[in-house]
């Protein structure tokens, strides 16, 4: 079994050209779900569980954490349906190349995604028809009734400080 996890771009990014995982840790958010992402790999590794992470980025769409790039002003809520839904066979394409050169058989590999609805809409049942498990935590158990940016920012947060909590 392997597992990859992604997630999420943001808004907020340094000013300056710099690898994809340093670039967003402006971001709050960010900065949590990738401290999150790298301590559950390292547990997962300690247990032979192989793995790795990526960002959904509107622009590059799946981008290597360690890739270098300059700041940029784009993302998926300024797409019509059909640009995010062709945002999502390109994600799904580069993972599937991904996937072959390390070995990873989709039907073996679990992907968690940590993004919200606009990323996820179309992601999420291309990734299923080529074998892959996937789960999505931020939509699955978000609470019922929860409205506006800043509460389900907010309620993100809070669902990472717990999970860190337990790593």
């Amino acid at each position: 079994m392997q597992q990859l996890y992604l997630i999420t771009c943001t808004k907020r990014k340094h000013s300056k050209r710099m690898p994809a995982k340093d670039l967003y840790t402006a971001s709050e958010l960010f900065s949590l779900t990738r401290d999150f992402v790298e301590r559950s790999l390292a547990r997962m590794g300690a247990e032979g569980i192989q793995g790795g992470w990526f960002i959904l980025s509107a622009k590059h769409h799946l981008l290597d954490p360690e890739r270098e790039i300059e700041p940029y002003d784009e993302t998926l809520y300024d797409k019509t349906p059909k640009q995010r839904q062709k945002w999502a066979e390109e994600v799904v394409e580069q993972l599937m190349k991904y996937c072959h050169t390390r070995g990873f058989d989709p039907l073996q590999t679990r992907i968690t995604i940590l993004a919200g609805y606009v990323y996820t809409e179309y992601l999420i049942p291309r990734l299923r028809h080529e074998g892959f498990q996937v789960d999505a935590p931020w939509l699955e158990e978000k609470p019922r009734g929860l409205r506006g940016q800043w509460n389900i920012m907010r309620w993100r947060k809070k669902w990472l400080r717990q999970k860190l909590a337990t790593l």
